[in-house]
């Protein structure tokens, strides 16, 4: 398949790693299918990495194009703002992610999902991919991403097949990582790209609120990628940097976001779910620190979203101690 445009945009943002990016762009160059353009956004790396960026540039052809948001006024701009400058710079019917410090290892990735777009139309193709973690305390054996998919597809013999049921991802509760998402260019763009306003599960909240509008979504069984997860020790990303807590509280900023715009009843039971484990995990927290009151507002907004007879039970236990401490004091 040939065109005068590029079928795919992939879209990477990088910040000062440029020997993990090098990695990365290899693997995408080792496609079979070549009808595709690599647009390299570095977001704020620091300057003595300049040279080494320009000769990750160097190695490339013309298909790769590097854009450099770096100043000596910023530390970068966030990964869903430099993101959403490549879907606005995209030139491909269909747009796909790598993060720079993970690779693709399936070289016949993008082939298999042309294949399938020959003959099928689709909002998004997630695929599986392999979780491998930096911490060697942890379990050597890779993290398989998607299991138990088998009753949620559509029954076909092709390699690629359309998912039937969207509760899969609430079931099991995961979502696709954005290494092996390849959303069409124009579905994503009428969803506004990410959220700018966060620095941490972008993805995750781009992937919800395109499942807000109940897309068309194949899935590829194929392990297309490994995902390298951070040591949460070594502090060297926005992910590893943020603590366990503030990460809960800012998950709520959007999930409550959507809540509000499509009503408790009408929202994706996966955002739901992710609310309602949400205000339990800030619930349980509370606790621990004796805070009963806000504890108990927690309790009760994860009750209200999924009701539960026994969290139900649990919220009065809670009621009762913060009235038992409000008569001590």
């Amino acid at each position: 398949m040939k065109s005068k445009l590029p079928f795919f945009s992939v879209i990477i943002s990088t910040c000062n790693r440029p020997e993990l990016l090098q990695r990365c762009l290899e693997r995408i160059a080792s496609q079979k299918f070549d009808n595709y353009e690599v647009i390299i956004i570095n977001n704020g790396s620091k300057s003595h990495f300049n040279a080494e960026y320009k000769q990750v540039e160097r190695n490339f052809d013309t298909r790769f194009k590097f854009y450099d948001l770096n100043n000596e006024l910023s530390a970068g701009f966030g990964p869903a703002h430099s993101r959403n400058l490549g879907i606005d710079t995209a030139c491909g019917e269909y747009i796909a992610f790598c993060d720079d410090d993970d690779e693709w290892i399936d070289s016949n990735y993008l082939s298999d999902v042309v294949d399938y777009l020959e003959r099928h139309t689709t909002d998004l193709i997630i695929s599986n991919q392999f979780g491998i973690s930096d911490n060697p305390e942890e379990c050597s054996q890779p993290k398989v991403w998607f299991k138990g998919f088998e009753n949620y597809l559509e029954k076909s013999p092709e390699k690629i097949k359309r998912l039937s049921n969207l509760d899969y991802f609430s079931d099991v509760g995961s979502f696709p990582h954005l290494n092996t998402s390849i959303y069409k260019a124009s579905f994503i763009r009428d969803l506004d790209g990410f959220n700018r306003s966060l620095w941490y599960e972008e993805d995750l909240d781009l992937f919800l609120r395109a499942l807000q509008r109940e897309p068309s979504i194949a899935f590829n069984a194929n392990f297309v990628s490994n995902h390298y997860i951070p040591n949460k020790d070594k502090m060297d990303n926005i992910t590893s940097s943020i603590d366990t807590l503030k990460k809960y509280k800012l998950r709520l900023i959007y999930l409550q976001n959507l809540i509000n715009e499509f009503g408790v009843k009408e929202s994706n039971n996966f955002v739901k779910s992710l609310a309602s484990d949400t205000f339990k995990h800030l619930t349980m927290y509370t606790l621990s620190k004796k805070d009963y009151r806000t504890a108990k507002m927690y309790a009760f907004n994860a009750h209200c979203i999924k009701p539960k007879f026994k969290w139900f039970s649990f919220f009065i236990y809670i009621y009762f101690l913060n009235l038992i401490k409000a008569k001590n004091d």
